[in-house]
């Protein structure tokens, strides 16, 4: 199965990214990716890692267009039509919404590996966990609801990469996804809460329980890790660059 599987990815048609547009924190998940999976033994072939930036540009397209509705009804409607979109189904209603051409590699690359089923249920806890947050009234239940976006994300993740991977790293993926989608939602709140996607206001005491909950996820992280220094590194890494993109967007400059 493994060589049949090896041969389907080699023949892969390789298409490049397009991240015009995409959020620099999509874009830096992507370029270290393999970066942090080499400390486990895993080595990214170059279908991998095009199918990888496809997914990330992608559901940023997404996550962005889904944002930009005000309402429930239609945010659920949207969401089912790219999932069934997705699934190889027509969708008149998503055309409207979201440039569908942008998202058509990973359309392809799902159907390609035959993934469809698992990647598109994981996709689908990502848009409930996504509605749930928005509707969170209590600190406590933003952070679940956040831990069980992380994990779905990183579920879809490993359908991309298929069976080059292992326990330790799918592990280790799970931990700082979770970790990572806390992170974004504590730097994104104060914009978050002014364009009503987040319910709760972000004072001193959400960003306390906030980072109280990053705090109890780290242990976990770090010794899942083969590498410490390259992981604070990396996690550094990441954090700086949120952090001036986010200055950059606020100043202009």
């Amino acid at each position: 199965m493994d060589a049949v599987f090896e041969e389907l990815e080699s023949s892969e048609k390789l298409v490049p990214v397009n991240w015009q547009g995409i959020r620099v924190e999509y874009f830096k998940v992507w370029a270290d990716f393999a970066l942090i999976a080499k400390p486990f033994g895993i080595i990214l072939s170059e279908q991998q890692i095009n199918a990888l930036g496809h997914m990330l540009a992608s559901m940023d397209l997404i996550d962005s267009a889904i944002d930009r509705e005000s309402q429930q009804q239609t945010r659920q409607q949207l969401c089912e039509s790219i999932l069934s979109w997705m699934n190889e189904e027509d969708s008149y209603f998503l055309a409207e919404k979201l440039d569908t051409g942008r998202l058509t590699e990973l359309r392809k690359i799902i159907d390609y590996r035959q993934i469809a089923t698992p990647f598109l249920a994981a996709a689908s806890r990502v848009f409930l966990a996504s509605e749930r947050k928005r509707n969170a009234t209590t600190v406590s239940e933003l952070v679940k609801t956040l831990i069980d976006e992380g994990q779905a994300a990183a579920e879809m993740t490993l359908q991309i990469l298929g069976r080059n991977t292992n326990t330790r790293f799918n592990n280790f993926l799970q931990r700082i996804m979770r970790i990572g989608t806390i992170v974004d939602t504590l730097l994104d709140a104060h914009d978050d809460f002014e364009n009503s996607i987040l319910n709760l206001v972000p004072n001193r005491r959400f960003r306390w329980k906030q980072k109280t909950a990053i705090a109890r996820q780290l242990p976990g992280l770090i010794f899942s890790f083969p590498d410490r220094a390259l992981l604070w590194r990396y996690c550094l890494s990441y954090t700086s660059t949120e952090l001036k993109h986010r200055y950059k967007n606020t100043t202009g400059t």
